[in-house]
């Protein structure tokens, strides 16, 4: 059996099929191309909302500058992911995918496992 994952959605560059990773234009496109399953990146925002970026800054992916966790979700949504795309949030990425694919969640940082759990036990996806 083959499994096809979408790596931080449809994130990966050079395909010619890339969205700016881990936002919802990246998780849509994957399930658009076939993917069974979508992996995404969890981190802590500084009022303890999961967004989902793959790194500890947001240098890389966006406009701006800094920790993930010196910033609100306010903060975060605010800045460009890409394309005009924002940081989601777990709750928009579960309900994106909610019927169409598996997601997979790697856990980043420290504490954000408990609020992962929370919120995908209150989105009934476990």
């Amino acid at each position: 059996m083959v499994i096809i994952t979408g790596h931080r959605g449809c994130g990966t560059k050079g395909i010619g099929l890339s969205e700016p990773e881990n936002t919802l234009r990246s998780i849509l496109r994957a399930v658009e191309l076939g993917a069974d399953q979508v992996e995404v990146d969890a981190h802590l925002s500084l009022d303890n909302r999961v967004v989902m970026i793959h790194d500890s800054t947001v240098d890389r992916t966006t406009n701006g500058r800094g920790k993930i966790r010196g910033y609100t979700l306010a903060e975060l949504r605010a800045l460009d992911a890409g394309q005009g795309e924002r940081i989601p949030t777990l709750e928009e990425v579960i309900d994106s995918v909610r019927g169409k694919a598996t997601l997979q969640i790697e856990l980043k940082g420290i504490g954000v496992e408990d609020e992962v759990i929370r919120i995908t036990k209150a989105s009934g996806m476990v």
